[in-house]
């Protein structure tokens, strides 16, 4: 069976810790998927959702849905905007960190 999940049935969740602050709805909880982790964040202006990290066991994926902010790298940032869609390698050259610098 096919299961359905609209994004509005499924409750924000707020996490803070000092700079990182973040809303997310979790997408794979509400459903019956295994293998694939999606979830949509919130992040207000002048946060950050996690420190500069990497992954080792999986890809990321972002997609802007609206606003915009900074990707960061280890030695580059660039800007992103709604529409923008970026891919995290594994690894650590491949190390992440996305900022809503905007108000």
């Amino acid at each position: 069976m096919i299961k359905v999940i609209h994004e509005q049935a499924i409750p924000w969740k707020s996490q803070i810790s000092g700079e990182f602050s973040y809303e997310r709805k979790s997408l794979t909880q509400h459903s019956d998927g295994k293998k694939l982790g999606m979830s949509i964040f919130r992040l207000k202006p002048g946060k950050k959702a996690f420190p500069l990290h990497a992954h080792y066991a999986n890809e990321e994926a972002t997609y802007v849905l609206q606003g915009c902010g900074e990707v960061r790298g280890l030695d580059t940032k660039q800007t992103i905007t709604a529409g923008d869609y970026v891919v995290f390698p594994t690894g650590r050259d491949n190390a992440h960190q996305i900022i809503n610098n905007s108000d």
